[in-house]
């Protein structure tokens, strides 16, 4: 795993505190490598909403807004539908097929939160391929990546051992 996966892990399990600065010296001694790796993560999770910015340079784990969960939701069901009703004519043995070994895949139980959230997408993104929009495709793409920070912890309590 990763450095970026690594913090996103963290972050779903509540290993890093919300609202708090996140500072790289810490973060790099925490993970065990240089500020360098620990800089580019946090760059990357910056953009792709996992942090927020805090300060000058600074960023933070932001706290979980319902309404943003909301929207984020809302916009992927009605463009992801969309997006299904325009490849399912299109789809065939080749999609079908990659579907499937990505199911298999997914009923692994050493899948860690984002690895599951991946899959999930992966398996959904074989058969979206078949409407050959492009546009739509990406836009559902990113909604799917800013929603797996939500989405991670809809299967906490479903995948805890009892």
């Amino acid at each position: 795993m990763n450095i970026k996966e690594a913090i996103k892990e963290d972050i779903l399990n509540n290993q890093l505190p919300r609202g708090v600065p996140l500072r790289q010296v810490e973060l790099s001694e925490r993970y065990k490598v240089s500020r360098i790796p620990i800089r580019d993560a946090l760059l990357s999770l910056k953009a792709e909403g996992w942090l927020s910015p805090h300060g000058k340079a600074g960023v933070m784990v932001p706290e979980f807004r319902w309404e943003e969960a909301e929207d984020l939701y809302l916009m992927r069901s009605r463009l992801e539908c969309l997006l299904f009703e325009m490849a399912f004519d299109h789809i065939g043995e080749t999609e079908l097929k990659a579907a499937r070994l990505i199911l298999s895949e997914l009923n692994q139980e050493s899948l860690s939160l984002i690895q599951y959230g991946e899959m999930n997408w992966h398996f959904h993104s074989v058969l979206y391929q078949a409407a050959n929009r492009v546009a739509l495709h990406q836009v559902v793409e990113g909604l799917n990546e800013k929603v797996i920070r939500y989405l991670g912890f809809q299967y906490v309590a479903f995948r805890i051992p009892s």
